[in-house]
């Protein structure tokens, strides 16, 4: 009986051992797969934060104009 459970034991152990193991290789391998990519991800991400800078840079501007245009010449 005591043989039976410790194949059990083993058996179990091996199985979590081997997919825990497995897990991990897969994990590294994506890992070393998108750390390929991160630099281009990065340069597409700063381009996008600099069009949104500019965007609302000149919505501001034209905000700014509009309210200096309204306190200098008012409608009423």
């Amino acid at each position: 009986m005591g043989f039976l459970a410790g194949g059990l034991v083993g058996l179990l152990a091996g199985f979590i051992g081997g997919r825990l193991t497995e897990r991990t290789r897969r994990a590294r391998a994506d890992y070393r797969a998108g750390r390929g990519a991160v630099p281009g991800l990065r340069k597409a991400a700063w381009g996008h934060l600099e069009k949104a800078v500019r965007v609302w840079a000149v919505v501001g501007i034209v905000l700014a104009a509009v309210v200096v245009y309204l306190v200098k010449y008012p409608t009423s």
